[in-house]
This record gives C-alpha cells, structure tokens and sequence, in this order.
C-alpha cells in the first residue's frame, strides 16, 4: 500500500512538473511590455487630421491624466496633408501616426518598416458622395465629369477600381483631382461631380447643407460595392525600430488610449466642444453626429480594443495586389501585431 501511494505520489509529481513546463505554463508566465516601465518618457503621434471624433480617446487621455499615469508624456499633432502621417512615422519623425491599411501595405513593399498596432476605427466607411445636380445617377454616368479624390496613396485607387467596375477607363474617361482639406467646398460649389468621404462625416456634412437649402440629398456609393473588400479603415503605425526599442512605452501608450475612450464615451458633449473648437471645418453638430457614429468602433467584437484580425489584412492584400498599389506583397501577418496590447 505504502508503495502504492509513493508511486501515485511520484506520477502526480511527474505530471504536475511537465504542466509547469508545458505550453499551457509557459502561456501564464508571459508578462506584457506594459509590466516594465516606459523606455520613453515623450511620445508623439500625428493624427488623421484636424481634430475630430477619431482623435477623442487620445484626446481624452491626455485630459483625463491617463498617459501621465503610465510615465508618458504623449504629443497629439496635426498633419500637414493626408500623405503625412505614414512618412512621418517612416521616418521617426514621430513614435505614431493614424494612418490606414494601405500606407502600411505600400511602405512595407518598399521596404519601410511600418507595422499596424491597433485597428481604431474598424467599419469600411469610404465611397463616393455624389452631387445629384451634376446629372450622374450610377458610376458609368462619371464619363467626362471631374472627381475629387483623396490625396492618400489608395484615395486615387479607391475611385478608380469604382470606375474600373462600371466599364470606363479611370485615365480617359474622368478627370481625377486631388481634393486635399477642400472636398466638401469643391462638391457643394459644383466643380467636381463627386468627392471621396465617409458615410458617417462628408457625406452628412454635405446633406446637412444641402437639406439647409431644400435641395436633393447627395447619392453615396460605397467603395465596397463597386470592388473594393472591405477592411480595416484606420489603424494606429508604428515605427519597427523605434517600438523594439520601446516596447513598454508603446503598450503603455495603447493601455492609457483605451482609458481615453472610456473617458471621452462618458463625457462625449465635453470633448465634441473640442473638436468644434480646434476643427471649425465642422459646426458643433456634426461633431456630435461624428462621436456618435464612431463610438463603437474602436472595439472587435468581443469587446477588445484594438485587436486585429488576419483574415481583414489578406482581404486588403489581394486588393492591393490586384489594382497594383503593391508589387511585392509578402506575407500578410507581417502587416500587423497584436504583441503590444496591454
């Protein structure tokens, strides 16, 4: 009996030790980067734009004293044009920028290192929005009109493959112009036929004031339905270098982010004031309209803050592939990492 009980004593043993140091242990005793203490104690990061509801979380972090907590101090600058959040990230000019699937895809084909760290705002919003004065009723009326495009690397792309999918030619048969800060202005004064925007931002902006004026409200075609996948719309890069250097700081700065959207969800009035008063483009209204639609968004599913997922990133691949945006393509998981979530 005795023997018995040592040798069931010596199998538990056994099996207790091969638990400790089986895959299921090794998983418990990873720590998170947010564990040690930041590397950098100032980060900057360039935003999509003027301020608006997609910058609220950094916004409401840094006013809530969140990042200041994690050890940071974090800078929230506005680009210059839409091409300069990826170049400035690419460059170390800044630790991140918000910037979208494609700015990744493309400067990993030319050998930037740039990595997605965080999908933020998740739903595919882009299309066309369309002046019903202009006498276009479907994509193939577009032959011979001037369309506004966005100044991004894929804003021209966008429109094109829409143009492609109707039976016309995107380089001789419409007039394709770089909308920069100014679409809203060029549609509303009829210079062009339509102008790339969000369903949840030009497109309202310019129903309001067409509504204002008792005309039609403006057609809206969503780039999904005319070819392009649907993916993720902006994402949060990061440098390779300078987040290998600075793991801690890059998952405390996300951690302290996440705390931001917390913060500006429950005081949402408080910070549209904000965004109405730095980003006059926009009346305090459809700053409002902006945090409302966007909210959500920065979650999966699940509830999980700005985790990715593979499938969106081959879905944006093979787009990009196919419209020759990029040549060398790679794998697609190189695009994204999900190892600095807090």
């Amino acid at each position: 009996m005795v023997k018995f009980i040592d040798v069931v004593k010596g199998a538990a043993v056994l099996a207790i030790a091969a638990a400790l140091s089986g895959p299921a242990f090794a998983q418990a005793q990873k720590t998170s980067a947010c564990d040690k203490p930041a590397e950098a104690k100032k980060v900057t990061i360039v935003g999509d734009w003027l301020p608006w509801a997609s910058q609220g979380p950094i916004i409401g972090a840094q006013e809530a004293g969140h990042y200041k907590d994690e050890g940071i101090e974090v800078e929230l600058i506005s680009p210059a044009t839409p091409a300069d959040p990826i170049k400035l990230v690419a460059r170390q000019k800044v630790a991140f920028s918000m910037t979208y699937p494609p700015e990744i895809m493309v400067s990993q084909d030319t050998s930037i290192p740039v990595t997605s760290i965080a999908a933020i705002l998740r739903t595919y919003p882009w299309g066309l929005v369309v002046n019903p004065d202009s006498g276009v009723k479907n994509p193939a009326d577009l032959k011979g009109k001037t369309v506004g495009v966005s100044s991004t690397l894929a804003g021209r792309e966008f429109v094109e493959t829409m143009i492609r999918k109707s039976g016309l030619d995107p380089k001789k048969d419409v007039e394709l112009v770089s909308q920069g800060y100014a679409a809203v202005q060029l549609l509303t004064a009829g210079k062009v036929a339509g102008i790339t925007g969000l369903s949840y931002g030009e497109l309202v902006t310019v129903q309001n004031l067409r509504k204002k004026e008792n005309k039609s409200a403006p057609m809206f075609w969503n780039f999904r339905d005319y070819g392009v996948p649907e993916f993720y719309f902006m994402v949060i890069a990061g440098n390779d270098a300078w987040m290998k250097k600075n793991p801690a700081a890059t998952c405390r700065f996300l951690r302290a982010t996440a705390k931001g959207h917390e913060e500006f969800d429950k005081n949402r009035a408080k910070y549209n004031q904000i965004f109405a008063k730095k980003n006059e483009i926009f009346p305090l209204e459809e700053h409002t309209g902006f945090t409302d639609r966007t909210m959500a968004e920065w979650k999966d599913k699940s509830g999980v803050y700005f985790r990715q997922e593979l499938d969106a990133w081959k879905k944006a691949q093979q787009w990009a592939m196919d419209v020759k945006l990029i040549t060398v393509g790679g794998k697609p998981e190189n695009y994204f990492t999900n190892r600095y979530l807090p």
